[in-house]
């Protein structure tokens, strides 16, 4: 019997493009699922990009596997030096051994065409396209939500100044050159600090939920409900993105933060809402993306460009230019993990002898004590976390200089009250404690608070602005009746006093310990409620149910000794301040421990790559 002739060998370029197709069509699966909170924007630019550097990856893999004598009648082979390479690539872009899933995937499938090829015909070929086109519109269709489009006011307005307040997320007061930092760390700030005023700045909570919704409420985190017992806004609550867009402002939020979301109460209500984290949070499931971002990655940053150049594209956007405006940013840069900004800042405070590798490996080091326990940094790897968390400062300095060329290229700039200042600061092994969502000292408390524009005083006062003045602050400059303010617990910084209170809360973590999982790390030691009051000498820390611990803050600045069984009559005078705070603010402990911030999806991605969950 004769046999038939023996196929050809098949280009390696056909087997690299099966096998990595089948990996792009297993990440749209994949991705789709993860973006099933995210707006279809993000979601589909990110399906695009995978599908379109997967196929460029088979093919130029293939043809360097063609050069290789006698690969091509070996699909096998091919298909595992492929699948091989594709782990290298993603391993070596983060550390983690799952990818290896979609590689064997893709590998597997290209092997079993090549095995059981089957009969070409057009039934199978319509099928085919039926069949994965009907998949992939399915799960777009069930897992992802529209994009808003912008909205633009059609309110009455009076011809208010307009207002930019930008969230410099994760920034301490105390390591700014503007607040007399020895290293020149903030030269933009500096800039915009010399035409404006400078307040001593107070967050109000220790990580970014609760102090985003005091910043756009003015209320405390146990009034407005967006904090980790409670997860968002209590219904109903007045925004300043609300009150605004209801005096006929056009409003708009870009987020580098994904806590800030559209659902609990933080996104609700501006006109445009644009998720700049998106950007640089490349979700997990892309290995390749994350394998060559510094192809495709022209800003390196953590989204603080984009967000630039979003919002001079919807202020261009106007119908109405002459309108007042109304912008809301965050700034994600000094975000751990602190080497994901621009070289030239990640590396400008390091030692040349410091490798990036060394850089990268310390900054996860970071995230991973912080949830899950095991050994904090020490010795020299103190001071090289802080060097590059100077350089990430710097690089968010970067980001406000583009956001600010932006507004000045329209010729807004000198004519609109900016507000710049952050959610809270951060550890760096002081009282054991690395990052935030936790302590109430003030390395997390002290933030920077420096405005600018019409009506703003110029100059250094030592009125300290709180989180919680925000709001008003904002509203008083931008010429707003009081008539049209809501109830808020905070005041214009202008009306207020250098002995003035600053009062922050700490409710239980619950997030982190949800589902079974045990807290780790920092958090251990502060599973309880938290609250501290200040006037700005005296500090008084109170834990439920435990007893006061007081400090002074003239005498002992990090808060070391504790002077309450010393000093009877400051601990009656700051018990009677916390006290009185409760009694005004109507504050008291909750009953119960709240159920904490829903989030899943795309957002549960993120808040993962930046140390908020396991």
């Amino acid at each position: 019997m004769k046999l038939p002739p023996a196929p050809e060998p098949v280009s390696c370029v056909v087997h690299g493009l099966r096998a990595l197709g089948w990996v792009a069509l297993f990440e749209l699966i994949l991705g789709v699922s993860i973006v099933a909170t995210a707006n279809l924007g993000g979601a589909g630019r990110w399906i695009l990009l995978g599908a379109a550097t997967h196929a460029a990856f088979g093919a130029l893999l293939g043809l360097a596997l063609d050069r290789v004598p006698g690969l091509r009648a070996r699909p096998p082979v091919a298909c595992a030096v492929i699948a091989a390479i594709v782990i290298a690539l993603g391993f070596a872009s983060d550390g983690d051994l799952g990818v290896l899933t979609p590689a064997l995937i893709g590998g597997t499938f290209a092997w079993s065409r090549w095995r059981f090829p089957g009969q070409p015909s057009r039934k199978r070929a319509v099928f085919r396209a039926l069949f994965f086109g009907g998949l992939a519109a399915g799960l777009l269709a069930l897992g992802g939500k529209p994009i808003a489009p912008w909205q633009y006011s059609a309110a009455p307005a009076d011809g208010g100044t307009s207002a930019v307040v930008i969230v410099l997320d994760t920034v301490r007061q105390d390591h700014l050159s503007t607040y007399g930092y020895e290293r020149d760390t903030s030269p933009t700030l500096d800039a915009l600090a010399a035409r404006g005023s400078v307040h001593p700045g107070r967050a109000n909570a220790c990580w970014s939920l609760p102090g985003h919704a005091t910043m756009l409420t003015g209320l405390y985190s146990g009034t407005h409900g967006a904090h980790y017992e409670g997860g968002a806004m209590v219904e109903g609550t007045a925004t300043l993105q609300q009150v605004l867009g209801g005096a006929g402002y056009d409003t708009m939020a870009i987020t580098g933060n994904p806590w800030v979301h559209v659902g609990n109460g933080t996104g609700d209500d501006f006109g445009a809402f644009v998720e700049s984290w998106s950007r640089y949070l490349v979700p997990a499931a892309f290995l390749g993306l994350r394998a060559v971002r510094p192809i495709w990655d022209r800003d390196q940053d953590k989204g603080g460009a984009f967000a630039a150049r979003q919002l001079g594209t919807w202020l261009d956007s106007r119908p109405d230019p002459d309108r007042p405006f109304f912008a809301f940013i965050n700034l994600m840069e000094a975000h751990a993990p602190y080497h994901q900004v621009r070289p030239e800042d990640a590396r400008r405070y390091l030692p040349e002898s410091f490798s990036d590798e060394e850089a990268k490996r310390l900054s996860q080091a970071v995230l991973d004590h912080h949830l899950r326990g095991g050994g904090a940094p020490g010795g020299e790897e103190i001071q090289r976390s802080i060097d590059q968390y100077d350089g990430a400062i710097r690089g968010a300095d970067r980001a406000l200089a583009q956001v600010l060329t932006e507004l000045e290229a329209r010729g807004v700039l000198e004519e609109t009250v900016i507000v710049v200042t952050s959610d809270h600061g951060e550890h760096f092994g002081e009282h054991g404690l690395w990052g935030h969502v936790h302590g109430l000292y003030e390395a997390v408390l002290g933030v920077p608070f420096v405005a600018a524009g019409p009506g703003v005083p110029v100059g250094r006062s030592e009125v300290p602005a709180r989180l919680i003045d925000v709001m008003p602050s904002v509203l008083s400059w931008v010429g707003l009746s009081r008539s049209a303010w809501p109830a808020m617990a905070g005041r214009p910084v202008g009306e207020g006093s250098a002995a003035d209170p600053g009062v922050a809360e700490q409710y239980v973590p619950v997030l982190l310990g949800a589902g079974g999982q045990s807290l780790a790390g920092d958090l251990e030691t502060l599973k309880a409620r938290r609250r501290s009051w200040t006037d700005g000498v005296t500090k008084l820390h109170l834990r439920e149910g435990g007893a006061p611990i007081l400090y002074d803050l003239d005498a002992d600045p990090a808060e070391s000794v504790d002077i309450a069984g010393a000093d009877a009559e400051r601990l009656e005078g700051a018990t009677a301040g916390l006290e009185e705070w409760s009694e005004e603010t109507d504050i008291g402990w909750p009953d119960a421990l709240g159920a904490g911030p829903e989030v899943d999806g795309w957002e549960s991605d993120a808040l993962k790559a930046l140390g908020y969950m396991e």
